[in-house]
């Protein structure tokens, strides 16, 4: 191989994976909101997406969607805090 050829795969082989790259965040794009915590109820591992925190605020912030709902939707949401 000369050195026109292996600048030329080196090209192509950064391009695939720059590629991968973008399709990869834009396929996960929707799963960046999730945190994985831990449920006291059910006492396992769980993604959940809370809802934005008001004013910068210390308050609890209430969970929009969980895994782990709708069989254990009464929680009492104390895995965030």
């Amino acid at each position: 191989m000369n050195d026109l050829t292996k600048l030329v795969a080196i090209l192509v082989f950064t391009s695939i994976w720059y590629a991968m790259t973008l399709i990869g965040r834009a396929l996960f794009k929707p799963y960046e909101k999730l945190r994985l915590v831990w449920c006291p109820e059910v006492r396992s591992l769980s993604f959940v997406e809370t809802a934005a925190a008001s004013n910068g605020n210390d308050a609890v912030v209430p969970v929009k969607r969980c895994l782990l709902w709708p069989d254990h939707k009464a929680c009492g949401q104390r895995c965030v805090k």
